[in-house]
């Protein structure tokens, strides 16, 4: 499932309340959820400093064993080889916060990709389609 969000610092907010009632319908201890929040957040953040487009996409996936999260800009205009890419302190935070973190320039598009995924207990989710 994929939701667009506008490439502000505005929009921060409201990515953290989409991505906590997604992970809500599972069944996670507070600090984990608080965790997976504070992750994208800081993904989109590190994202809105990199980025020259309009909008985010996150990307949310929920198995019986992890939770996969993309957060994507869109930027169309960027030249990947003029910008550079994102460096590892950037996403110090994030990799603190969830189990994996991968960070890819697609060089087609010069868009960013910050990948993150979270191992979860034997209970798996409850919910697998949250709140939109």
């Amino acid at each position: 499932m994929k939701r667009n969000f506008p490439a502000t610092s505005t929009s921060l907010f409201p990515v953290r309340e989409y991505i906590r009632d997604r992970v809500l319908g599972i069944d996670l201890d507070p600090q984990q959820v608080n965790d997976i929040v504070l992750a994208v957040s800081d993904a989109c953040a590190v994202l809105l400093r990199h980025s020259l487009d309009t909008s985010i996409v996150l990307g949310w996936e929920a198995g019986s064993n992890e939770i996969v999260i993309t957060v994507e800009d869109q930027d169309v205009i960027r030249v990947w080889a003029e910008e550079g890419g994102i460096r590892p302190e950037e996403t110090a935070l994030i990799s603190h916060l969830v189990d994996a973190v991968e960070v890819q320039t697609l060089k087609e598009t010069g868009h960013f990709v910050i990948r993150m995924s979270k191992r979860l207990g034997r209970q798996g989710p409850n919910c697998l389609q949250g709140p939109s």
